[in-house]
């Protein structure tokens, strides 16, 4: 036996070497391809068995006129023969073949056959060929037609079918079907498989240009009042104030409009003008002329200013208006005989222990407490004593009656009216006074000023002049509209049958008039002015001219007139706004401003209050962090920091990191599932993070209260404060609103950064877009309830705060066009951000419930008598219907597939019979108006 050969590998293992195999590595490997044959201790060897020849030993020996048992070994020449005696192959006359046939190595059906020594022959079937009729010669085996055509066998040929369109012997042409040029009026002919397709010029239309193209059908024009079709074009009838080729350029109206550095705010179709300060008019060109009411007191002379006026005061007086004597302390305004001393333009009063104000008149509040919003406690001199005072916020002709969350309503006298009961109301608005008689507005009443000829409470009366009877000598009187006529007896001639030769005396015609006698009667020639039988009734009057300013009525007196000033206006033309200012209303530093007939005190840092007078508690935000105390100052506040913390809000931790379970929020820190507000949603820190829900808060209000410091947000360069007008207010008195709008701009009225499409009072409706509607009872809303602050109470519901998590849902609200009862909600989200509708119908299935729930009589939404849900339905998806219970809810569902309509009829009943709400009313008490 042969030693095993083996050989290590690079991991330590044996391997057999090159031409061995087996566990010992002691078998050779035989020839490759060796069939009949075996290797004998020599590797790659193909040693033949008995019968056996070829390389490969597969083929078998036969002999011819040759037979012999001899064993022929099959490594030996076929030529050779085995001799025993020398153990070896010997040449051999008769010489021996091989059968190659025995095998069958022709394929696929070919017949073999032996044709020489060591050689056979195939013949092959159709469609074979090969030494071995191993080759297919299908024609159409390997495909030959291109382009999809059929292959058509013919003996050992063929034959291609092409598909339309394409030619050739193996379909390999395209066909050009643009040979025939098809295309008309300079269409361009493009070639296609089995077609063509034509491109056509401008305004040519139809499969070979054959039609002229409607460029109308596009609806090209925008802003336009026709659109007229043309030969390859259009042309647009623009409407007024749009140019270009579309229609879809404003035309700038501003060019060389505005004078005097006004600044012109485009329009539609025209233009409007935001004049500088000193100049009115459309195009800014008139100078306000300051002078012109002559605000100057006491002889000052007025210089007119751009803006403004100066006025030029007389020794000894001073002020804006040379109102103010320089020696304010003559006579002592100070009261209490306190001590006055005159400073610059002003005076002061040292007043004595326990009074304060501008003259002493006031106790000193050492501290003051907000009793409600019309009422402050302010401690006395006196142990335990507190005085109430009222804030005053509704003046001398209102009573002030607090709301919940402090808010207030002036419940005015009669013959006043506005939020602060400031405008008396005009009585004479309705003209009562006839016959030319002149009104005076009084409080909650009027009087009428009689013409000359007219009496009676509205001079509807025809004084008669008559009596007593101013005829003599048996005159008979005749009464005329202020005045009188008398028919003498005979013989008396005269206005007052007094004179026997003259129908004149001095006294016949009146002002000035010159009377001729015509013998039984006479006539009067009266001045310019005047006209009547007597010259009595004067043509133009004093008041004619509309001299009194600030809307004071004016009297004729004679020649002259007289002007009765509305309240906070004095002067002879009325021209003078009254210093409610004066005395001094505003306490702490407080700075006061005067308005017409109303004053607001600008309050110094750390003080409000309508009088300046309750400090601001700046720990009621609560700016300190958990656990620290906060100490309230003026104007400021100091955090007393527990042991391991630091910083202004103790916001830093000393010697060791905050509790993983702790967050930072708007430079706070929170713990761990405290829940708080921020703007109009509610947030939550939950595993160390800050969690709030999704809802967008609404555009600010930059309208300030002209009376109360009412936060409102500054706008900024080139915006403008733009006011909404008094429908938006549901039930009065509402507080004035407004939004910051860009001037070029000024006329929208969509907030920026919202789906543009989903307003209140569109027909607009999709996935992301749903209307609800609700119309209420206003005779059950509280007071001062306006739309902003009804949509405010509706984006703050704890019920739906709860579900919009994921995403922002915005809500606009508005009345509903005609209707002073109905307000649409639009609910909308960005389509962009949000894949489904789930969290839009989620939001309106939570807010739809809170309608149904158990309200207090002071909410806003108590109000609510019915509900209406327009939404867009979805492809295979019902909007899931409200539960019914006792008849609280009827759904109305219009037909599919545009949109469903749920009509909602609330029955709420105080009573314990009353239909059950949806879910559990007691946890949704706490959404009520503020």
């Amino acid at each position: 036996m042969l030693p095993v050969i083996q050989i290590p590998d690079k991991k330590g293992y044996s391997r057999c070497a090159f031409g061995w195999q087996g566990p010992l590595c002691d078998q050779c490997i035989l020839y490759p391809g060796c069939k009949h044959g075996s290797c004998h201790n020599t590797p790659w060897q193909c040693n033949c068995d008995v019968n056996w020849g070829g390389i490969l030993c597969d083929k078998e020996e036969f002999y011819s006129q040759f037979f012999i048992t001899t064993i022929f070994w099959r490594s030996r020449k076929m030529s050779q023969r085995f001799d025993k005696a020398v153990n070896w192959c010997i040449g051999i006359k008769n010489k021996a073949y091989l059968n190659y046939c025995r095998h069958e190595p022709c394929q696929n059906g070919g017949l073999c056959q032996n044709i020489a020594p060591d050689k056979y022959e195939c013949i092959c079937t159709k469609g074979f060929l090969g030494i071995n009729c191993q080759i297919s010669h299908i024609p159409c085996s390997s495909n030959p037609c291109h382009n999809s055509g059929t292959c058509l066998d013919f003996h050992n040929s063929f034959m291609c079918n092409c598909a339309a369109g394409w030619t050739g012997n193996t379909c390999e042409m395209d066909i050009n079907e643009c040979v025939s040029a098809p295309c008309l009026h300079g269409g361009t002919c493009v070639d296609r498989v089995n077609g063509y397709q034509c491109l056509c010029p401008t305004g040519r239309q139809g499969t070979h240009c054959q039609l002229d193209s409607d460029e109308c059908a596009g609806q090209p024009c925008m802003n336009a009042v026709t659109c007229q079709d043309l030969l390859g074009d259009y042309h647009c009838e623009c409407q007024e104030g749009w140019t270009g080729k579309n229609c879809d350029t404003n035309i700038n109206d501003c060019a060389d409009q505005c004078q005097n550095s006004g600044v012109c705010v485009d329009l539609v179709s025209g233009y409007r003008c935001i004049c500088a300060p000193g100049y009115i008019g459309r195009d800014c060109q008139i100078q306000v002329d300051e002078c012109a009411s002559n605000p100057c007191q006491n002889g000052g002379i007025c210089i007119d200013l751009i803006p403004g006026y100066s006025c030029k005061c007389p020794d000894g007086l001073t002020g804006q208006n040379c109102q103010i004597d320089t020696d304010l302390c003559t006579p002592n305004p100070c009261q209490r005989r306190a001590r006055c001393f005159i400073m610059e333009g002003d005076y002061f009063c040292l007043c004595p222990p326990g009074y304060d104000g501008k003259d002493c008149s006031q106790p000193k509040v050492i501290e003051v407490q907000e009793i409600d919003s019309c009422t402050v406690s302010i401690p006395t001199n006196n142990s335990g004593g507190v005085l109430l005072v009222s804030s005053g916020i509704c003046g001398r002709h209102g009573l002030c009656i607090s709301q919940p969350g402090g808010s207030y309503v002036c419940s005015c006298n009669m013959g006043y009216k506005g939020d602060y009961c400031h405008e008396n109301v005009n009585d004479c608005r309705s003209n009562p006074c006839q016959n030319s008689g002149t009104c005076i507005d009084l409080i909650n009443s009027y009087q009428c000023i009689c013409s000359q000829g007219w009496e009676g409470t509205l001079c509807n009366i025809n004084k008669n002049d008559c009596e007593p009877n101013p005829c003599r000598n048996w005159g008979r009187c005749i009464d005329l509209v202020a005045g009188f006529m008398c028919q003498c007896a005979d013989g008396w001639k005269g206005k007052t049958c007094t004179l026997r030769e003259s129908q004149c005396d001095p006294f016949t015609c009146a002002n000035g008039g010159i009377c001729i006698d015509l013998g039984e009667t006479f006539t009067c020639h009266c001045p310019i002015n005047r006209s009547g039988n007597t010259c009595q009734i004067p043509l133009v009057k004093a008041c004619d001219s509309n001299p009194c300013q600030n809307n004071g009525t004016c009297v004729n007196s004679g020649d002259s007139f007289t002007c009765l000033c509305k309240e906070a206006f004095e002067g002879p033309l009325c021209q003078h706004n009254v210093n409610d200012c004066n005395p001094f209303p505003c306490f702490n530093g407080g700075t006061c401003i005067d308005g017409v007939n109303w004053y607001k005190c600008q309050c110094a840092k750390g003080f409000t209050g309508p009088d300046c007078r309750i400090n601001i508690d700046e720990c009621l935000l609560s700016p300190c962090t958990y656990g620290s105390t906060c100490i309230d100052g003026i104007g400021e506040y100091r955090c007393i920091c527990p042991p391991g913390r630091s910083g202004v809000r103790c916001e830093e931790v000393l010697g060791q990191r905050a509790s993983p379970m702790s967050c930072l929020f708007k430079q706070r820190l929170y713990k761990e599932n405290i829940t708080f507000e921020h703007d109009c949603n509610r947030c939550m820190c939950q595993n160390g993070v800050i969690k709030c829900s999704k809802i967008w808060c609404g555009p600010q209000n930059c309208a300030a209260h002209p009376n109360i410091s009412v936060p409102a947000v500054t706008c900024g360069p080139h915006e403008s404060c733009v006011v909404e007008t008094e429908w938006t207010c549901i039930t009065k008195p509402c507080l004035p609103w407004g939004q910051c709008k860009d001037l070029a701009q000024i006329k929208e009225t969509q907030p920026k950064g919202l789906h543009t499409q989903c307003v209140p009072n569109s027909d607009h409706l999709s996935h992301h877009c749903t209307r609800i509607t609700l119309v209420f009872d206003k005779s059950k809303m509280p007071a001062g309830v306006s739309v902003e602050a009804l949509c405010d109470i509706i984006r703050q519901l704890s019920i739906l705060q709860d579900v919009v998590r994921e995403q922002t849902v915005y809500i606009l609200c508005g009345l509903q066009t005609g209707r002073s009862e109905s307000l649409h909600i639009m609910m909308s989200t960005d389509p962009s951000k949000v894949s489904k509708s789930s969290i839009l119908q989620t939001a309106v299935d939570s807010l739809t419930q809170a309608f149904s729930r158990k309200l207090t009589n002071s909410s806003a939404l108590a109000a609510v008598i019915q509900v209406r849900v327009d939404a867009a339905l979805e492809n295979d998806h019902t909007y899931e219907d409200f539960p019914c219970e006792s008849g609280d809810w009827q759904d109305h569902i219009s037909e599919r597939p545009r949109k469903k309509d749920i009509n909602v009829e609330l029955h709420r009943s105080r009573s314990r019979n009353a239909g059950k709400p949806i879910v559990n009313a007691d946890s949704y008490e706490e959404d009520e108006i503020v």
